[in-house]
């Protein structure tokens, strides 16, 4: 008689759990199905055990070589006779009436292409109730995998359909098939615990966790693109992986097309909750983790902005980002300190390509931090600063020069008899970080950022900027603060450092985004370009470029 149910368990070197395993299969209160047991080439004697049975519905096949888990399931799949496919590991226990409850419930159901059960963890009592209904697992795989893949119970021509396993996910194509069952139909989860669930260190999900976070990442976003695609509406344009490259951004960018396409406040109101959620997350990570996270979701934030949604969560996202950008710009500053004492004292021969100073090079001011600071102000920022704006330090004698993003060591202190003023919102946060600004009392230092800096129109000769631009909040607003401040001929100079953003530095900057915010510049133009900076050199793909009318 031919089987109704094939069930299909692959094997390497579970001698210890397979005895188990098969026997909770053989002993099943329904009787008509088949055991396929797939051997992937085990080392140890899980062959010896399956040699051991003598049982005409167990059906043992041994691969020559280790192919792996999901190409084994496969292989079963090609030789499987049943209406159904249930799925088993072998270090897991099926409950006696398993195959008896889902067998019922499907052909009960017809239109539900396929369903999981409940379960409990081996050694543990408690369960983890995974959702019942096909809608709610669509919605959560959109998160995670929603179903305990050995409780799997699959009409095997849907199986067949789909192709079986994709085996390029070698360790996450259990999430693949789900979210692949998901998109072709109704999928659900009994009520039922139907299996003990067996955790140790040699599964595949403790052994290869990295590598099977790594597929799911990829399996998720392309599931979130799917179901994105089915709620969009017209007139929105379709998020890249780019923008999905956070997995709960993913979630909000389905959540807000549902509520848009449905009009439904409920739908947008979930995606506001995951995003306030989000935001608390990041606010409790350290400098370096927020930097990573707040890159990840960087596109995705620009996707929601540029289509419309939950403005308002955005609006606290950017007073975030910036918060972080601040945070990660006065952490440097307080490292460079270091750096300069140890440069100073001859600890650290050489920084930034600059060797320590010797004793006739040594300036000596009211403290080993001022000493040290004026000492690589004179050796580095000075020289450093005229090679990148390629003027000389007697250009600016009596004119007034506004360095823009100036910093704790102002750029412009390399020109010598000029009234200079810097502006920084930073300016109170370097004190506080060390940087005592009385070292430099020829300058004014402007505690504001370059969208509001208050000074009356049309008051400076020259307005220059080194590698700082990129660093600002609003490079638009900050283009039309400067065109106001500037007097109509203006010497303007800008070392602008071409790259991807960053959280420090959020600004992406090309010659036509460039032109765009300076064109009443008069002059303007790219007098030099390369990926060399005085001592710095930039990465492949990226840039210094020296703006400047002069």
């Amino acid at each position: 008689m031919k089987p109704e149910v094939s069930v299909i368990m692959p094997v390497y070197n579970m001698e210890s759990y397979l005895e188990e395993a098969v026997d909770s299969i053989l002993g099943q209160s329904f009787e008509n199905f088949e055991l396929i047991v797939v051997d992937d080439a085990s080392t140890d004697r899980s062959w010896d055990v399956l040699c051991t049975y003598f049982d005409s519905r167990l059906v043992c096949l041994r691969n020559i070589e280790n192919i792996g888990n999901y190409p084994s399931r496969n292989k079963g799949m090609r030789v499987a006779k049943g209406k159904y496919i249930c799925v088993m590991d072998a270090d897991d226990i099926a409950f006696p009436d398993r195959i008896e409850k889902q067998f019922e419930y499907m052909e009960r159901h017809p239109g539900v292409l396929a369903c999981g059960s409940q379960f409990i963890c081996i050694g543990m009592d408690n369960t983890y109730p995974k959702p019942l209904k096909n809608c709610d697992i669509q919605l959560q795989l959109l998160k995670d995998n929603r179903f305990l893949h050995p409780s799997l119970f699959i009409r095997t021509t849907v199986l067949k359909e789909l192709g079986g396993y994709d085996e390029r996910y070698r360790y996450s194509s259990d999430y693949d098939l789900a979210c692949r069952l998901a998109l072709k139909g109704e999928i659900v989860n009994m009520p039922d615990v139907l299996m003990q669930y067996r955790i140790h260190k040699t599964q595949i999900s403790s052994v290869y966790r990295l590598e099977q976070k790594k597929y799911a990442r990829e399996i998720r976003q392309k599931y979130q693109l799917e179901m994105i695609r089915r709620f969009k509406s017209l007139e929105n344009d379709m998020p890249e992986s780019e923008d999905m490259r956070h997995p709960v951004i993913g979630e909000i960018i389905f959540y807000c097309h549902c509520g848009k396409l449905l009009n439904s406040r409920f739908w947008t109101k979930i995606a506001e909750q995951l995003a306030y959620k989000v935001l608390g997350y990041v606010k409790s990570l350290s400098i370096e983790q927020q930097q990573f996270v707040m890159n990840e979701m960087k596109s995705g934030l620009s996707y929601l902005q540029r289509n419309g949604f939950i403005l308002d969560i955005l609006k606290l996202f950017n007073e975030q980002n910036i918060e972080i950008k601040h945070n990660a710009e006065i952490a440097f500053w307080k490292s460079e300190i270091q750096s300069y004492l140890a440069w100073y004292d001859g600890n650290l021969p050489i920084l930034y390509n600059t060797p320590c100073p010797s004793p006739e090079q040594k300036i000596v001011g009211n403290n080993l931090l001022q000493s040290a600071i004026l000492t690589w102000t004179e050796l580095h920022q000075k020289p450093k600063y005229l090679k990148d704006l390629d003027v000389a330090g007697n250009s600016f004698l009596g004119k007034r020069v506004l360095d823009v993003g100036c910093g704790p060591i102002p750029s412009a202190t390399c020109f010598e008899q000029a009234e200079i003023y810097g502006v920084d919102p930073l300016i109170s946060n370097y004190e506080k970080a060390g940087f005592p600004l009385c070292f430099y009392p020829n300058v004014h230092f402007m505690a504001s950022g370059g969208e509001e800096i208050p000074i009356e129109d049309n008051f400076f000769d020259v307005i220059l900027s080194v590698n700082a631009i990129d660093h600002v909040d609003n490079l638009e607003k900050v283009a039309k603060e400067l065109q106001r401040v500037a007097k109509p001929d203006c010497r303007f100079l800008m070392h602008v450092h071409y790259h991807e953003a960053t959280i420090p530095e959020p600004i992406e900057i090309n010659d036509s985004v460039f032109l765009s915010l300076f064109g009443w510049v008069k002059g303007l133009k790219v007098k030099k370009r390369s990926r060399f900076s005085f001592t710095s050199i930039a990465k492949e793909g990226e840039e210094f470029v020296l703006w400047s009318n002069i």
